[in-house]
């Protein structure tokens, strides 16, 4: 498996010049490329960090324990690329000059990419082409950014734990999200369950706090909110996701050992969504077919119509699916925080917005 990804390498970055830095994780530095082939990708280089898989050993988990969970729309698309000698020692040199200006994250000062890796990962950008920054939503672990032009808004956020933890106890009145939150004095509207409730007032709900009064657009917060609801409300994402989580863990933390399907199910608990919704102007036949209703899927695309002359296209990918950390160490932290919400009662004690309605 892992030569046929290596022998399907068609790819190459040859030199740095053509990449300039976008951001970056603890595991991970993303970069866009000037480069005509890929500019509709962003490209990933992996980190020196100890236990970190090769790149390599990413794409062969993508393929054989990812990729087939989801319909194929559902996740970014990721191809490897090979990296040419000297390109990341060129790019080790720029981030060490960021840690010297001060325009790197102080978190991240310090890091390197490994200069033994020989592969990257072109993956597919689902961030907006404009230029505005990218803002972060008080108590959510979401990002927006807003376009001035064709796209309305790009939205970033963990759906988090769509199924309740198998260990919570059985009266439970938090979600293990919410608990978590509760615990960590974090106020949030946004319920994982609510995604995935089918209840229009649930799901109104969460979008209101994922999409805040903040977000100015010509089309309006209100137009937004309406296009997203209608968008959770029918797809099949996130039951998706929901499904996955669920198949994946059997048994809950505690009674978990470190296999191939709890680790999968903890990826699927801490992935991110890309939601990205443009203004379009639809064809005829697209218009017939949105007659007398707010949302079609045809030709790959989602149409979602607010009122007669208001038609948006959506689009929305999973991404950060990598494989967890197959020493236990993850584990075992999940399991500490399984334990401190059962005995400090978090999701039983009180009556503030409970999720079990």
């Amino acid at each position: 498996m892992v030569q046929d990804i290596v022998d399907e390498i068609t790819d190459e970055i040859a030199d740095s010049a053509s990449l300039e830095y976008v951001a970056e994780g603890a595991a991970n530095v993303l970069y866009a490329s000037n480069d005509p082939r890929y500019t509709r990708y962003l490209v990933r280089l992996r980190k020196r960090v100890q236990a970190q898989p090769s790149t390599v050993s990413v794409m062969e988990f993508m393929r054989q324990s990812i990729t087939p969970l989801f319909k194929k729309d559902m996740v970014v698309e990721m191809r490897l690329v090979k990296v040419g000698n000297g390109v990341v020692k060129q790019l080790n040199s720029r981030l060490n000059e960021l840690d010297r200006s001060g325009d790197r994250d102080r978190k991240r000062q310090g890091t390197t990419l490994d200069e033994n890796e020989a592969y990257g990962i072109l993956v597919e950008s689902m961030t907006s082409t404009s230029d505005r920054p990218r803002v972060r939503i008080k108590g959510t672990s979401s990002l927006v950014t807003v376009d001035p032009d064709k796209v309305a808004v790009m939205l970033e956020f963990k759906p988090k734990w769509l199924v309740q933890s198998r260990d919570a106890p059985a009266n439970w009145k938090y979600c293990r999200t919410c608990a978590l939150r509760r615990m960590r004095s974090s106020s949030s509207e946004f319920c994982p369950l609510d995604l995935v409730s089918g209840s229009r007032a649930r799901v109104e709900k969460s979008v209101r706090c994922l999409v805040p009064d903040s977000i100015v657009t010509l089309e309006g917060v209100d137009v937004l909110r309406r296009v997203t609801t209608e968008f959770v409300l029918n797809t099949k994402l996130f039951a998706t996701l929901a499904s996955v989580q669920t198949e994946m863990d059997r048994t809950g933390v505690f009674a978990a050992t470190i296999d191939d399907r709890i680790l999968i199910a903890m990826t699927a608990r801490d992935c991110t969504a890309f939601l990205r919704i443009a203004t379009c102007t639809p064809d005829d036949m697209i218009k017939r077919l949105l007659e007398g209703t707010t949302y079609i899927e045809v030709r790959g695309n989602t149409y979602v119509r607010v009122d007669t002359d208001n038609y948006f296209t959506v689009v929305c990918r999973l991404a950060d699916l990598d494989i967890k950390d197959r020493t236990g160490t993850k584990l075992a932290y999940w399991q500490s925080i399984e334990r401190a919400l059962n005995d400090g009662g978090w999701y039983t004690m009180g009556d503030d917005n409970p999720c079990r309605l």
